[in-house]
This record gives C-alpha cells, sequence and structure tokens, in this order.
C-alpha cells in the first residue's frame, strides 16, 4: 500500500500479499509519517521485515477462487462485432484463468492459458470478433495457482446474442468538377450508411459499356465518406458513368449500382467580327459583318448584333440570337449610304439567347465613310397642243429621292435631221428636285433631245441619251376673205369676194362660201 492513513488509538489495518510458494522468502519495506508535524519513522529509509512462507500444510493441488466472468458484444465493425471478456478476481491473491471460446456450434478455441488477474482486479484485456449473424460462447478456469489447472473444471458462460446484421449500404452523389479550359474532372462521393467498415469497388466509363476501376476494395468506415476522381479530366459534352459495389470484405463479385452520370458542361467559344464594304451601288455600299467562332471552340456561339450609321449615338439591332458553330463563320449585311459610316458591336455567348456584360467593339468593326456619290436621274418629252402650227415638246429632268448627291445635265436638241442646238451645257437638279426645258416644234416635224448626266459639275462625258418625240401633227390655215363692188352696170354692181391663205399657214385652206342680197 502506498499512503494508508491510521489514526491514533485506532486498531491496526491489516494488508495482504498474494499468496506465495511455500518457502518463498517475502520482504517488507515500511515507514510512517506525520506530515503536519514533521514527524517520520524512521527518519529515513524504511525498516525491512524478512519473512518466509510456511505454506507446508496448504493443498499442494490448485484450487478454484472467487471469481464474477461475463462478455460483452459490441457494435458492428468490418463485418463483425467484437466480444469483450470481463474477468473480476474476487479473491484476497491473484489469480489465473484459462480462457476459451467457440464460434456458434464450433470446437473451443484458446484465448488465454494463463490469464494473471490481481486480487479485487477486472480484467478486459480478452476479446473477440464474432461474424454478423453468429453467436460466441465463452469458459473459463479459474486458479490459484500460476499455470496450473489440474482438476479443476470449466465454467461455462451463455452463449451471446446474436451479432445483429452488418450492413455496407451506401449512397453516392456526383460532381462534374470545376472548368479548365474547356474540361474538367467528374467526381463521385459514396458514403457508407451501413454500420459497419465496408470494401467498395467503384468504376467509371464514357460510354456505359467499357469501365476502368477507380478503386478496388477501398475501406470505408460507417458513417464515413471518400470522394473519388476519375483519372483524367474530360471534354465538354463528354457523360461520365459511375457504378459502385460493396461488401464486408473486398467484393469480387456482385452487381453494381448505377450511380448518377455526369455530362461535363464546359462549353468554350472563341469568337471574333470583322466588317469589310464592299463596292458602290446606287450611291451606297453593303458593309458585312463576319462573325466567326475557331476551331479552339468546342461548342456554338450566339451573337448579339446591333449597328450605328451616326458615330455611335443610337444603335439597331441587327440580330438578336445568331448562331455560329465551332469552326465556322456567319455574316450580317446593311447598307451603308454616301458620307456614312458603320460600326458594328456584338455580345457573344454559349447559350442560346442568353447574353450579359458590355459589347464587344474594335476597329475592325468600323468601316471608312462610304463615298459613292449616286445620282438617280430621269427624262421625259411630252408634246403639248398644236398652236399656230406647232406643238410645244417639253423636256423634264429629274433626280429622285433616291439619289445622295445633285445631279448634273447637259442638254441639247434637234428638229428633224438638223443641227444640235445646246439648250443648258450643266444644269443643276438636287436630289428630289426637277427642272424642264420647252421647244416649239413645227407641223410635221420630230424633236430630238440629247442628254449627259454626272454626279461632278461641268463633268461630262459619252454620246448622249437621246429621248425623241413623235412627229408633230398641226396643219394651220390662215384665212381672209375680202368683198370689193364694182362699177354700175345695167342697175347693177358686180360684188367680188377675195379669200386668202397667208404664209403662215402650212397647209391649204378649204371655203364654204354663201352670199345673201
Amino acid at each position: 500500500t502506498t499512503g494508508t492513513s491510521v489514526n491514533g488509538g485506532a486498531s491496526n489495518t491489516s494488508l495482504s500479499v498474494p499468496a506465495q510458494a511455500n518457502g518463498t522468502a517475502v520482504q517488507l519495506n515500511w515507514y510512517a509519517e506525520n506530515s503536519t508535524y514533521g514527524l517520520r519513522t524512521p527518519s529515513s529509509g524504511a525498516y525491512s521485515v524478512t519473512v518466509v512462507v510456511d505454506a507446508s500444510d496448504c493443498s499442494s493441488g490448485p484450487n478454484d477462487i472467487s471469481s464474477t466472468v461475463s462478455q460483452s458484444l459490441g457494435t458492428c465493425s468490418n463485418g463483425n462485432a467484437t466480444s469483450t471478456l470481463s474477468v473480476r478476481n474476487n479473491s484476497s491473491a491473484t489469480g489465473y484463468y484459462y480462457v476459451q471460446y467457440k464460434i456458434d456450434s464450433g470446437s473451443y478455441q484458446n484465448a488465454s492459458t494463463n490469464l494473471s488477474v490481481g486480487a479485487g482486479v477486472t480484467n478486459t484485456s480478452l476479446t473477440q470478433s464474432v461474424p454478423s449473424g453468429s453467436t460466441i460462447t465463452w469458459r473459463y478456469i479459474d486458479s490459484d495457482t500460476n499455470n496450473d489447472f489440474t482438476d479443476l473444471t470449466y465454467t461455462t458462460l451463455s452463449a451471446s446474442s446474436t451479432v445483429s446484421s452488418c450492413t455496407t449500404t451506401f449512397t453516392t452523389s456526383t460532381s462534374a468538377g470545376s472548368c479548365s479550359s474547356g474540361s474538367s474532372t467528374p467526381t463521385i462521393s459514396v458514403t457508407n450508411t451501413g454500420n459497419s467498415t465496408g470494401y467498395f469497388d467503384v468504376q467509371w466509363s464514357t460510354d456505359n459499356s467499357t469501365w476502368t476501376t477507380l478503386q478496388n476494395g477501398n475501406a470505408i468506415s460507417s458513417g464515413a465518406t471518400e470522394t473519388y476522381s476519375v483519372s483524367s479530366a474530360q471534354t465538354h459534352g463528354t457523360t461520365v458513368y459511375f457504378q459502385v459495389r460493396s461488401g464486408l470484405s473486398n467484393p469480387s463479385s456482385g452487381s453494381y449500382t448505377a450511380a448518377t452520370s455526369r455530362t461535363v458542361d464546359c462549353p468554350i467559344i472563341d469568337v471574333s467580327g470583322q466588317q469589310s464594304l464592299g463596292s458602290c451601288s446606287a450611291g451606297a455600299k453593303t458593309s458585312t459583318l463576319t462573325l466567326s467562332n475557331s476551331n479552339s471552340a468546342n461548342t456554338t456561339a450566339y451573337f448579339l448584333v446591333e449597328y450605328s450609321t451616326d458615330g455611335g449615338s443610337n444603335w439597331t439591332q441587327k440580330a438578336a440570337n445568331q448562331s455560329v458553330a465551332k469552326n465556322a463563320s456567319a455574316t450580317l449585311t446593311h447598307s451603308v449610304p454616301h458620307g456614312s459610316a458603320i460600326q458594328w458591336r456584338y455580345k457573344s455567348s454559349s447559350t442560346s439567347g442568353s447574353f450579359s456584360g458590355s459589347y464587344v467593339t474594335s476597329s475592325d468593326m468600323n468601316s471608312a465613310t462610304v463615298d459613292c456619290p449616286y445620282i438617280d436621274p430621269s427624262v421625259s418629252q411630252s408634246l403639248g397642243g398644236c398652236s399656230a402650227g406647232s406643238a410645244t415638246s417639253t423636256l423634264t429632268i429629274a433626280n429622285s429621292n433616291s439619289a445622295s448627291v445633285t445631279a448634273y445635265f447637259y442638254i441639247r436638241y434637234k428638229i428633224d435631221s438638223g443641227n444640235w442646238v445646246n439648250v443648258n451645257t450643266n444644269q443643276s437638279v438636287a436630289v428630289g428636285g426637277s427642272t424642264t426645258f420647252t421647244q416649239s416644234v413645227p407641223d410635221g416635224s420630230t424633236i430630238t433631245w440629247s442628254y449627259l448626266t454626272s454626279s461632278t459639275s461641268n463633268t461630262f462625258s459619252g454620246s448622249g441619251t437621246e429621248v425623241a418625240s413623235s412627229e408633230v401633227d398641226c396643219l394651220y390655215i390662215d384665212p381672209s376673205a375680202s368683198q370689193a363692188l364694182g362699177s354700175c352696170s345695167a342697175g347693177a354692181k358686180t360684188s367680188t369676194l377675195t379669200l386668202a391663205n397667208s404664209n403662215s399657214a402650212n397647209t391649204t385652206a378649204y371655203f364654204l362660201v354663201e352670199y345673201s342680197l
């Protein structure tokens, strides 16, 4: 003992030394002290007393001792439960135990052939794993003699309860992983929801047919989760399939359970835009915007496109959701009139109809100012009504609203096959404007007008375009009549009527003449 207290005047406290064999020399050392008063006997060291054990009258064979022995089953682990044997030595001396066990109706196996347990001590060092669905039965011999159990009999404990079913049920969750350069590494997490450590096989596939082992018999304790990644990053659009099976030991057969598949969603688009101007046509040039999605992309790109022809003050939508496949391009066009320039801008996305962020603008998408002066001239001739044997030809020249600049005309005419007569050598007509020229054409003649046009003042080339009238049909007479009386003769005078058709006429005049007295 250490620190045993004995009050003044109290009886002795007995202490026992564990049983010793006959003839054993036992040395006892002791000292006593009162720390409060600083008293100690002996003042240093210890008194030593040696006795020799006289056990000549004791039984020579081993004897049973008083013991309390029980077993308890733990919970499942690795498909088994652990049975723990509790051995308490109720005697005053060290006891020795010969312990065996059996599983179900099997034969007994030694657990310990000489377990030493001190007086009053409980020992729980003996354990044994019991498989799921089985029982364990313990038996023991207790002895007061070290390693001697001669003629002593076993005490058999009742069989344990049957180990409840050890399970390795599981749940899974999968993830497509984080994107990097158009690829990601899918993962699967396996949680052991059973009551025992399980061993898991995990496989993956990209065709749901040919499988690659990801884990072979990896142990997962009850309630724990393990996460596994496929062996290589998978490209956008690839579907990865997972399957799992488990067992209380490493499963070498049995059905797999399919886990949720994951499709890698890591779209990459590599877009650009470039503008080009075509040739002049009708006072404008066609701007063509080419939208491209390079071979570095792995999915279709979508564009929201706008343009401006007023320097970016106002923008008009051209395409709300233009699609461009990988390694392909698409074009958008818009007519740009003379004196204007066009600017294009766009937003792009890998998702149809979904656009965010700022518009992309660049000098490659801005045109130069279009230089396409355009006139839209027209000329018509008409003959008016007859007057004094002639008709008035009216030439109308015009420059329509489709034009972009003032038109200039060089105009002349000729009567029949006569010489050309200049009318105006640089007549200007504004956009949407017109002007007229007139010329008298005699009966039986035609007039031919000729004109040249230009978008530049006093700059004309070519032979001109002719516009001829029909032949003028304006018959004209200039009749007159005068009467004169002659001299008397036989009581009468002769009245003479003179009919005339002046030189102003261009045809014969015919008269119906009457008289009255």
